[in-house]
């Protein structure tokens, strides 16, 4: 028959462990975002590319998908593409220079999903995809990126 002491000390272990098994199942945990980038607005962008990097040292599982007029930026490396430079906002300074930097960064850390494969090939050269190292997404009608996969891994969409 075990002891007093036993059973307090098996009593208290168990009562920690379903202590940590309940904390395990209610902590929050970091939401799944996918930032959809369609513009070129400057504003857009440096937002875009900001919330990626500031989610993503904040613990949040978050990715960016290139679409539409952003898919220039997969040129990047060959000089940052123009801009819609429509910021009101202080600080912008020189937009595309911040563009290529902060967008270098999201690519560094493994943050830039990819880009639309049909809308890349409307606003880059052949040359320039092939070169610029960043994955061209397909898998909807007429080659363009769907996000249907995204989704049913449990990611919200931001879209800018």
């Amino acid at each position: 028959m075990p002891s007093a002491d036993n059973f307090a000390v098996l009593a208290a272990a168990t009562a920690v462990s379903l202590l940590a098994s309940a904390y395990l199942l209610v902590r929050p945990r970091p939401r799944k975002l996918l930032i959809v980038l369609f513009d070129d607005n400057v504003c857009k962008v440096l937002h875009a590319l900001l919330y990626c990097i500031d989610l993503s040292e904040k613990g949040w599982d978050v990715k960016l998908l290139l679409e539409g007029a952003a898919t220039k930026f997969v040129a990047s490396g060959d000089g940052a593409p123009s801009v819609k430079d429509s910021c009101n906002m202080g600080g912008c300074g020189n937009a595309q220079e911040k563009i290529r930097t902060l967008l270098a960064e999201v690519r560094s850390k493994g943050l830039l999903l990819g880009s639309c494969g049909t809308a890349t090939k409307g606003t880059c050269t052949s040359e320039q995809i092939g070169s610029c190292g960043v994955r061209q997404l397909g898998g909807m009608r007429e080659g363009h990126a769907s996000i249907d996969l995204f989704l049913r891994e449990g990611r919200e969409l931001v879209v800018f």
